[in-house]
């Protein structure tokens, strides 16, 4: 912004500032706003799409804004941090790039169950949990699982946000 200022004109200048401060605001505002939408539209996909031995119960809410400068994606659910980090350790696939530094351990979910290549819960079957075929165990409502994948839902969604940064930025800021 350019602004032309003389001595009889620094009320208008003034004014100027004023405004284009304001804009700012606003743009920043829709900025954080749409970097929000495609974190949240990123993880929507990816709760839908994952790898679960049991009920997936993930929402993925409406960004919420914590004030004029910062907003958050978040999920809630029973099964979300399962659904994250997974749970055993029959997967191959790497620890979540997170795990360690929020204390999840591969396997040590369930009285370490996980650290064995298979075990049974009660509950829903979900991608690819089995029901028994001793039926005394089906009738229990047991089904046999290896656990789950690392499925790293939140954490694709952020990568997606910071690959989306710059081109939201030249769409609201110009």
């Amino acid at each position: 912004m350019k602004i032309k200022v003389s001595i009889g004109n620094i009320s208008e200048a003034l004014k100027q500032v004023e405004e284009y401060q304001k804009s700012l605001e606003k743009k920043q505002k829709e900025f954080l706003r749409r970097i929000a939408e495609t974190g949240t539209a990123e993880a929507t996909i990816q709760f839908e799409q994952a790898q679960y031995d049991g009920e997936n119960d993930v929402v993925v809410h409406e960004p919420e804004w914590v004030n004029d400068n910062t907003i958050i994606v978040k999920a809630s659910g029973s099964s979300i941090l399962f659904i994250e980090f997974g749970t055993g350790v029959h997967y191959g696939t790497p620890q979540h790039e997170k795990a360690e530094e929020f204390g999840y351990e591969r396997g040590g979910y369930g009285h370490h169950r996980g650290k064995n290549d298979f075990w049974f819960y009660q509950g829903e079957p979900g991608t690819n949990g089995e029901e028994p075929h001793d039926p005394n165990m089906a009738a229990r409502g047991l089904v046999f699982t290896h656990g789950n994948p690392a499925n790293r839902c939140m954490w694709e969604a952020s990568k997606k946000m910071r690959s989306e940064l710059l081109k939201i930025a030249k769409e609201v800021f110009g």
